[in-house]
């Protein structure tokens, strides 16, 4: 196992959360440099760690828990990886690097997500930000982005006509910025 030293502030861990609405806990640990995310779009994560990938049809997936899970004082960098829609969520797990082995479930985890980050897909940077003002093209309609996710390609939910939409980012344009006339 290829490990670093401890993290500022504390100890480095690998551990798993059941609970993927608990994404944001697992963030406030540090900074991450990657994020590798199965089997589920790509929404909190993007933007959020150095480099984010996606992939679908991984061999094994089953085998791993569903929820979020991390790896701290690994050589290229604290990384995480959040799967979806794999076997039944277990109970929360955090165990100190000095306490794990070959043979431990977490470290299996981490060399399984190593070698499925090599053939997964870079995720582009969302173009949009939550709460940005946008426009829809062609017709220049002014609406907010509410939400987003990464499939294939970024897909926004933004209020038109009192209702939310799905709208693919190349439908989306920035608002343009009106010259202030009191300036």
């Amino acid at each position: 196992m290829a490990v670093e030293g401890a993290r500022a502030g504390g100890v480095e861990t690998f551990g798993y959360q059941p609970d993927p609405d608990q994404l944001d806990a697992v963030l406030a640990r540090g900074t991450f440099a990657r994020a590798l995310v199965v089997a589920a779009p790509v929404s909190a994560l993007a933007g959020q760690v150095g480099e984010c990938r996606i992939a679908w049809d991984s061999d094994l997936a089953a085998d791993l828990l569903e929820g979020v899970y991390w790896f701290e004082g690994v050589s290229n960098g604290p990384f995480i990886l959040q799967m979806g829609n794999s076997g039944l969520p277990g109970g929360p797990l955090e165990v100190d690097l000095g306490d794990l082995n070959n043979n431990h479930l977490l470290v299996r985890a981490w060399w399984w997500a190593e070698e499925v980050w090599r053939k997964a897909e870079a995720v582009p940077a969302p173009r949009f930000e939550i709460v940005e003002p946008v426009e829809v093209h062609p017709d220049g309609t002014g609406a907010v982005v509410r939400d987003r996710k990464f499939v294939k390609d970024w897909s926004y939910t933004v209020v038109l006509d009192g209702r939310q939409q799905s709208i693919h980012e190349s439908g989306l344009r920035p608002r343009p910025q009106r010259d202030n006339p009191l300036a």
